[in-house]
């Protein structure tokens, strides 16, 4: 077989070519593709490489003088599955030889084929199809191998595609045919294909493995078709069930080239600015993204472009949780979680694992992320694919940053699982290594420094142990401080010491405010409230009064926690507003006295939902913010939804995902006034097409009930006064200080 193969090749260039010659050669290549035997490449890469430049200079050449030949495309299609596999597969063979294989083309060829495409009049020309292939193999070998971007092959072909495909009319008229609710079939033709999977494949493996400039900023491509994108996401991730083959291609490869540009765009976000316009644009792109993943025949067999779409969904998904400020849209979706721990246990794709294992960080309390468990393969690919991207030259694992994937790997740290992989497979150093680069290293270290075997490595570090001790004294940045004093403190430091670095600052701390990372943003709306309102904290030591107060549905503390506030009362976040339950908070700490008499009293609405109080505190007043609009005419999605959720009526938020507060109106109207048996079957229906459960008539009672307290509290316009004396204790204070631990 060596010996034909060989020959067979060198009769390619014998005129007229003999059909028999194309038959045996592609019965052989489709052999060994099935094989993917990695002696055969490197016996006879010479052959190889002849056989390459054969097809590219006929890919160039007047195509249309074999074109309808079948033999021909036979051997085409054959050759260019071969080139993928030879991408996925071969692991023996040095990627430079792949690459010499694959970029095997020259600028002049390239042009010609292009030509050739501009001037085809057939929307499903077998060439290109054929064409397309090609370029799909390309542009894979870079996603996989970005260091290979430079090329001068790669980096033409991207110009051109950029300049005279992507950036065109013609590309967002396909995205426009993509905006029609009903896709006739008829629209998805090869030209079309073309531009919307290869081009955009090939222009977003390319982007996002650049550091250097291109053609267009990320800011142009975004507003060139981040809106049209954006329309399509919102109209189809409704209807899943209608999806033909092709029109999911287009979406897998869309967004990846969007994504690819949020990613290439870099750190600075000014371009992520312009596909997440608005608080509603974001919340649903978000949305829309969820109910694609959420899909169950997508979830339930990954494979495929299946598994290229969940993947490229992924990371999208891990861009905006880290850059946006959406964390409440994924954690509304009860379901995720599990979702995502089904598309692990389906996928035998470690990246694809790996993601879902990020994007699970993020959203996962912290008890719930403790108790994760992290299979060994992960484990260490996820150590692997760290290691690469630091000693990468631009610091990225393929296409991401490794800034990334250190967000990422900072919410997993806190794992058991993860911390003993790194004890037993002495890990420390690498991280210890990175933190001059990366201060978010001190964060990571900080959570292994729970880990008993991990504090004993730390302590018998003297210099990254000194290092430590020197940044105690030295360090200006109050986050590092607490990173560096929190491992400190595990380690059992610096625990004689932490009173003398809080009073060396000058300020007295009056309270310490414990909290999970997770809800750091509601705490900090609290501690603002505080700060604002000048009210004294009082601090653990000094033995003052202890407020719990509840962030997350169900939680329950346990340990040292519990022994401390398990007989306290709780101030509950989650069943009142944000301003009830900062009023429950004052009081608690007994910051004010409310009375019934004061000249200078200000008016405030009982028993509302929303509420605009004024909190008067020697000369300073406290303004706190409605959380939600008075009227419900003026709530957006995001209102609905946030309304919904802390009433803990789930199974409607997800049904009425999309209703504002006019449609929430309606819906009550309905309910009220309609034919309720009609009403209840439509929505029945409803609830079986889009969530996949029967309606919660308990959910619906409650639901009317709450409206019902709203359309009241609305209707009354009832006045309070308030005013707010502070105590003995408070006047005695002349220096007001919060941290936040």
């Amino acid at each position: 077989m060596e010996d034909n193969f060989e020959q067979l090749v060198n009769e390619l260039f014998i005129t007229p070519l003999s059909i028999d010659v194309l038959s045996k050669l592609t019965f052989l290549i489709e052999q060994q593709t099935f094989e993917s035997d990695s002696l055969f490449v490197s016996q006879f890469i010479q052959s190889l490489l002849v056989l390459e430049h054969w097809a590219w200079k006929q890919l160039s050449y007047d195509c249309y003088q074999w074109i309808n030949q079948p033999n021909y495309l036979t051997l085409f299609h054959t050759f260019s599955s071969f080139n993928k596999n030879l991408i996925l597969n071969f692991d023996n063979i040095e990627v430079e030889t792949k690459a010499l294989l694959l970029i095997s083309c020259t600028v002049d060829q390239i042009n010609s084929i292009f030509e050739q495409i501009n001037q085809s009049n057939n929307d499903n020309d077998p060439f290109i199809a054929i064409i397309s292939f090609w370029l799909n193999n390309l542009a894979f070998f870079i996603h996989e191998n970005p260091q290979f971007d430079t090329s001068p092959i790669i980096c033409h072909i991207n110009q051109y595609i950029g300049r005279n495909y992507v950036m065109t009319d013609q590309f967002k008229f396909y995205l426009t045919q993509l905006q029609q609710s009903n896709l006739p079939q008829s629209i998805f033709t090869t030209k079309q294909l073309f531009y919307i999977k290869t081009c955009s494949f090939s222009l977003s493996s390319y982007l996002t493995a650049k550091a250097q400039n291109f053609l267009f900023t990320a800011e142009e491509i975004l507003h060139h078709v981040g809106n049209k994108y954006l329309q399509i996401i919102n109209i189809h991730s409704h209807t899943m069930e209608l999806w033909s083959k092709e029109f999911l291609i287009c979406i897998t490869y869309l967004t990846g080239f969007i994504g690819g540009c949020c990613w290439w765009g870099g750190e600075k976000l000014t371009h992520a600015k312009i596909l997440f316009s608005t608080e509603q644009i974001s919340y649903d792109l978000v949305q829309g993204l969820i109910r694609i993943i959420s899909y169950k025949p997508i979830y339930k067999e990954i494979k495929n472009e299946r598994l290229i779409l969940i993947d490229i969904i992924l990371k999208f998904l891990l861009f905006i949780l880290q850059t946006q400020n959406m964390i409440y849209v994924f954690r509304s979706h009860i379901l995720l979680p599990d979702i995502l721990l089904t598309i692990v246990e389906n996928s035998s794709c470690d990246k694809l694992s790996l993601c879902a294992y990020a994007i699970l960080s993020e959203i996962l309390t912290d008890e719930k992320l403790k108790e994760l468990k992290i299979t060994d393969n992960i484990c260490n690919f996820l150590f692997n694919i760290l290691e690469q991207g630091w000693h990468h030259p631009l610091k990225k694992y393929k296409q991401m940053p490794i800034i990334y994937l250190l967000r990422s790997f900072s919410s997993l740290s806190k794992s058991n699982t993860i911390q003993q992989k790194v004890s037993d497979g002495h890990k420390l150093s690498f991280f210890i290594e990175m933190c001059d680069e990366y201060p978010i290293i001190y964060d990571i270290i900080w959570a292994f420094s729970f880990n008993q075997d991990i504090q004993q490595q730390l302590r018998s570090n003297s210099s990254f142990m000194s290092k430590l001790s020197q940044l105690s004294k030295e360090c200006d940045n109050e986050q590092m401080c607490k990173m560096i004093h929190g491992i400190l403190w595990n380690l059992e430091i610096n625990h004689q010491n932490r009173s003398t670095l809080e009073i060396k600052n000058g300020k007295r701390f009056d309270i310490m405010i414990s909290y999970s990372h997770k809800d750091k943003i509601i705490c900090k709306q609290i501690y603002d409230e505080l700060i604002k309102s000048g009210y004294p904290q009082y601090a653990f030591q000094q033995q003052r009064k202890i407020v719990p107060v509840l962030l997350q549905k169900q939680y329950k503390p346990d340990g040292w926690l519990l022994f401390l506030i398990g007989q306290l009362y709780y101030v509950d976040f989650i069943k009142y507003e944000f301003s009830r339950a900062m009023e429950i908070l004052f009081k608690e700490l007994k910051a004010t006295n409310i009375v019934d008499s004061n000249a200078d009293n200000v008016q405030f609405k009982e028993n509302a939902v929303v509420t605009s109080h004024v909190l008067q505190m020697s000369s300073l007043k406290l303004y706190l913010p409605p959380i939600l609009p008075e009227k419900i005419t003026d709530w957006t999605q995001i209102h609905v939804q946030e309304w919904l959720t802390r009433h803990n009526l789930i199974h409607l938020s997800r049904l009425l995902v999309d209703c504002n507060g006019s449609s929430l109106l309606y819906l009550d109207d309905l309910l009220r006034h309609g034919d309720i048996k009609q009403t209840l079957s439509l929505l029945q229906e409803d609830s079986l097409r889009r969530t996949g459960q029967s309606l919660s008539y308990i959910e619906l009672s409650i639901f009317g009930s709450l409206m019902n307290e709203q359309k009241l509290f609305l209707q009354s316009n009832v006045a309070a006064q308030v005013t707010t004396v502070a105590s003995d204790n408070y006047k005695k204070c002349s220096l007001f200080c919060c941290r936040i631990m």
